[in-house]
């Protein structure tokens, strides 16, 4: 019934909200003070997307989309560092870890029939199993940079220009 709905929405959105809790890796590995979290990557990443996309003939609403759930599956598993420097990655490969995340976002959203699958669809375009439906990474990387660009800024104004690199900036 409805209440069962709002109360499987409101699961889904407590879960959702831990990625207001988890910082991202590479930064706080790299020793960076004040170190975004995931919650705050996925924002900015949306608002680039909603900026950028369509100067870059991207499909706006779609980038915007997987922008705010590229990371979801972060609040169940962490946010699992593969790439980088060896000494700031976690002991698991590739493969390891996109079959976390993914088994992790399925099940959040089979608590939320109808939009849950909506937010797999657009999560599941990150994906590199689903590069043939969208290049997420060929039209999005230059979006990565942008993130990185504008938290390197930051970090730099900080710090009074004094750059610390993250290790991973996905």
């Amino acid at each position: 019934g409805h209440t069962t709905t709002v109360s499987n929405a409101l699961e889904f959105l407590k879960v959702v909200g831990k990625l207001k809790e988890v910082k991202r890796t590479g930064w706080v590995r790299s020793g960076v003070q004040g170190a975004e979290s995931v919650a705050d990557h996925m924002f900015r990443m949306a608002m680039i997307s909603f900026l950028v996309g369509p100067k870059e003939g991207l499909d706006k609403d779609k980038c915007i989309k997987m922008a705010l759930v590229h990371d979801v599956g972060e609040a169940v598993i962490g946010d699992l560092v593969i790439v980088g420097e060896k000494d700031k990655q976690d002991k698991i490969t590739k493969e390891e870890k996109q079959k976390m995340e993914r088994k992790a976002v399925q099940e959040m959203c089979a608590k939320i029939p109808g939009v849950g699958e909506e937010i797999l669809a657009s999560w599941s375009l990150h994906d590199p199993a689903y590069y043939s439906v969208f290049d997420f990474f060929a039209s999005g990387s230059s979006l990565m940079r942008s993130d990185l660009l504008l938290r390197t800024s930051a970090s730099m104004a900080e710090t009074k220009g004094v750059l610390k690199m993250p290790a991973v900036v996905l």
